[in-house]
Parts: structure tokens; sequence; C-alpha cells
């Protein structure tokens, strides 16, 4: 049963990577449009020449903090969010989720490895598992860039998300039937987040699944804290265990 935790914790989390990068497609929903308009030219018929004002440089991409774990506490003060658990849990190790970001933590120190994860367009920053209940939880960080990172909002990213997450979750191997849109209290506030019901076939055992995600703005990065749960659904349980830092 541990083997099989362990393989869906990692496969749910890879889905969710590869199947919410926003930033190559269009916007949609609530995208606030920006104030970069180049002012449209003088009418035929005016012969007045002007010379248009220059539009605004669009504002610096905030420098993306790390978050940290210490005992049973992660913490990440750029997201403004902290998580507690208690001795069920077990975070990933640091070479564990270098790993899963591609990294290698003996290749570089320990400030280019971080710069590294800045220049990255998205990366875990935390991964943990009840080794009770089966549950686990996953923060990664998406870099929308200076052009959506600016005018996407959570409610924007989600609808683009929605796209094409139930198809990626399907091509590796989960029956989804139910992927949606939700609201939901999160660190104090209503949140923008998605919920999924799948089932997946693991050992000839089939296994249902349930996720939710809370959704995060944070400068020009989108923070998406996802809970997984097995055969009940627990996740706002998990999510319940995150506090504004």
């Amino acid at each position: 049963m541990k083997n099989v935790k362990k393989l869906l914790a990692l496969v749910l989390a890879l889905a969710l990577v590869f199947a919410l990068t926003a930033c190559g497609s269009e916007p949609k929903g609530n995208v606030t449009p920006s104030d970069n308009t180049t002012p449209s030219a003088a009418p035929e018929d005016d012969k007045t020449e002007s010379t248009p004002e220059p539009a605004d440089e669009p504002a610096p991409e905030e420098d993306v903090e790390l978050g940290s774990m210490n005992g049973g506490v992660y913490k990440n003060d750029f997201v403004g969010i902290s998580c507690t658990m208690d001795d069920n849990w077990t975070y990933y190790s640091e070479e564990e989720i270098l790993a899963l970001n591609g990294l290698v933590a003996d290749s570089t120190n320990d400030e280019e490895l971080a710069e590294q994860l800045r220049n990255s367009d998205s990366f875990y920053d935390m991964m943990a598992e009840n080794g009770e209940t089966m549950e686990n939880v996953n923060v990664v960080l998406e870099n929308l860039g200076l052009i959506y990172g600016n005018t996407m909002d959570a409610s924007g990213y989600i609808d683009v998300a929605l796209e094409n997450l139930a198809p990626q979750m399907e091509t590796m191997g989960m029956n989804v039937t139910t992927c949606e849109k939700v609201k939901f209290d999160f660190c104090g506030k209503e949140t923008d987040g998605i919920n999924i019901v799948s089932t997946m076939s693991v050992e000839g055992t089939e296994v249902e699944v349930f996720q939710r995600m809370a959704c995060v703005k944070a400068g020009t990065y989108m923070c998406v804290i996802t809970a997984c749960s097995y055969f009940e659904d627990t996740t706002m349980d998990v999510l319940n265990l995150f506090s504004a830092a």
C-alpha cells in the first residue's frame, strides 16, 4: 500500500504541473486589460502632426522567494502562507524536491539552485504526505511572466487551466468524473480553486482520487496548493492545515 501511495502522489503531482501551464494560452476569464495601449492614429483629415506619448514600461517582475521548512512547519513569505503538520506527515526532503524540479543538489550551491528555480517556468516548493491517511499535498509556483503576471488573476488562470487539465490527467490513466472551478475559504479568504474527482487503476485496484487546488496570486506568480486524498474526500481538512503567514 505504501508503494501505491508513493506512485499516486508522484503521478498526480506531475500531471498537475504539466496541466497547469496557463501561460502558453490566450488569457480568458477575469483578465484585466493592460494600460500599455498605443494611441490610435490621427484621422486622415487631421493635418496636425502629433507625437504619441510612449507607453508605460511594464512593472518589474517581483523576485520570488522560496519557502522554508523548520520541523513540522512550512512557510513561504512571498506567497504569504504557512502550514503546520503533525508527526503523521512527512515533508519531502530538499533533494527529493530538487529531483522533482529536475535539479541535483550537489551540482551547485544553494544560492545558484535558488536562482535556477526562480528562472524556471514552474517549480515545486513543497510536497508532503501523511503515512496514516495516505493524504498528500504539494505547492507549485508558476511564473506567469510580465504580461500575464500583470493581467491574469486566479479566476482567469483557472479558466485557462481547465481547458487542458482533464485531458492531461486522462492521458496518465485517470478517469476524470468531475473537474470544476470552485470557491472556498483558504487561509481566511475566499479563494478560487479547482475541485477534481477521478478514478485510477493501481495494481488491479480501482482507486477513487479527490483533489482540491487553491490558486493564490503572488506578484507575477501563481501559487497552486493541491491537496489529494483517496477513497474519501478529506481535501479541505488538508488545506485547513494552512494559514496566512
